[in-house]
């Protein structure tokens, strides 16, 4: 019998780090970045699961009982919730048109969030506005971070300063305020803003 793991296994593991995805015609990858494994749990990603659908669809429960397993979990399709629910789900940006300005802070070694995700955004962002998605669409990547912690904890305030200034910068029309910095300073390191 061979020891080692099987071709099944290598391909559910290949499979992590590969996940097709689509958003506004833009296809991504939303899987896990190579180098991340150690921050990998499947007990995390379960219950992130489990939070992110009872939160997102209240009503998901396929057979009733009051209980949503592992494997309805699985199952959950948001194109197949009731209207209440889509009209929920159509609240989050899937078009890119942004009107105010946003900063991500994002973990490369997130292993809840993909780093997949940030950059499809950016992509739509930039389909959607042309040059004019700097205006309202800053990221900054920290390495090794995971999906918060201390690196994130120490990056909050600057982070919040710089939208202050860059809110104040939109509503006076260039007179006050500040774009966001080329590089965000922010107690545990220094992160250069993600040119895209």
């Amino acid at each position: 019998m061979p020891i080692g793991p099987t071709k099944e296994q290598i391909q559910a593991l290949l499979d992590v780090y590969t996940m097709p995805a689509w958003v506004g015609g833009i296809d991504f990858n939303v899987g896990r970045f190579p180098g991340s494994e150690y921050r990998w749990s499947y007990s995390a990603l379960l219950g992130y699961a489990h939070d992110s659908v009872a939160k997102m669809d209240r009503f998901y429960d396929p057979n009733g009982d009051g209980v949503v397993t592992d494997d309805e979990i699985k199952l959950w399709d948001p194109h197949l919730s009731p209207p209440p629910v889509a009209n929920d789900l159509r609240r989050f940006d899937n078009t890119g048109n942004l009107k105010r300005p946003i900063i991500i802070g994002h973990g490369s070694h997130d292993p809840t969030v993909s780093p997949g995700e940030t950059y499809a955004y950016e992509r739509l962002v930039r389909a959607r506005l042309g040059a004019r998605a700097t205006d309202f669409l800053a990221v900054y990547w920290i390495p090794r971070m995971g999906h918060g912690g201390a690196e994130y904890d120490a990056s909050l305030s600057a982070q919040l300063d710089a939208l202050e200034k860059w809110v104040d910068w939109h509503q006076s029309g260039g007179r006050s305020g500040s774009l966001p910095p080329a590089v965000l300073v922010g107690g545990l390191g220094s992160y250069p803003r993600d040119v895209f």
